[in-house]
């Protein structure tokens, strides 16, 4: 009896779970279920096999991505500032100030990722496996998030330097398209 309950026990830790998700889920699918009924059951089940601090840390890991994103642009815009020896531009605090966050940001994102990283491997291997046995390609969607999140962070870096160029050409008098130019070249110099 006691060898029944340690198996039991044994199967409810999230590595046995994933190791038998790909025959749960063809079960799921040989009862007729459709593939968006089964995924939305797959992620509950997910969320119950973690912790509520693992949940709350892949929480704050994605704050943190967005806040160095926007702590990167605040730099980003305060060096090309600085490159056009406009100096007195309106800030809510100084650059610097920004730098050093972002630098402890960047830390926190290390240290989130190494402590909890049998988290993160768990997560990738629950998707891999979940789209794999639904016959969906999970590196090809992979690889379309990582182009999307280029994409926007290319159309965000291009729209802080077009509000530059702006505020470079008001400051010099000159056209918005020249300051634009100087701008890129500076970027690429």
């Amino acid at each position: 009896m006691s060898g029944n309950a340690q198996v039991k026990i044994e199967s409810k830790t999230r590595k046995n779970w994933l190791k038998d998700l790909k025959l749960e889920i063809m079960e799921l699918r040989y009862q007729g279920l459709q593939d968006n009924a089964i995924k939305k059951n797959m992620h509950k089940k997910f969320r119950e096999y973690s912790s509520a601090t693992e949940l709350f840390v892949g929480f704050v890991f994605f704050i943190v991505l967005l806040n160095l994103a926007g702590f990167g642009l605040h730099i980003g815009y305060a060096v090309l500032m600085w490159e056009a020896h406009i100096y007195e531009f309106s800030t809510s605090f100084s650059p610097y100030v920004s730098m050093l966050i972002f630098g402890v940001l960047c830390i926190v994102l290390v240290g989130l990722f190494i402590f909890w990283l049998h988290f993160f491997i768990d997560f990738l291997k629950f998707y891999k496996t979940l789209d794999d046995v639904l016959e969906e390609q999970f590196y090809l969607k992979l690889i379309k998030m990582f182009l999307l999140l280029g994409l926007i962070g290319f159309v965000v870096f291009m729209i802080m330097v077009f509000f530059v160029g702006m505020q470079i050409a008001e400051v010099y008098g000159m056209p918005l398209g020249s300051s634009l130019y100087e701008i890129l070249g500076e970027i690429f110099d």
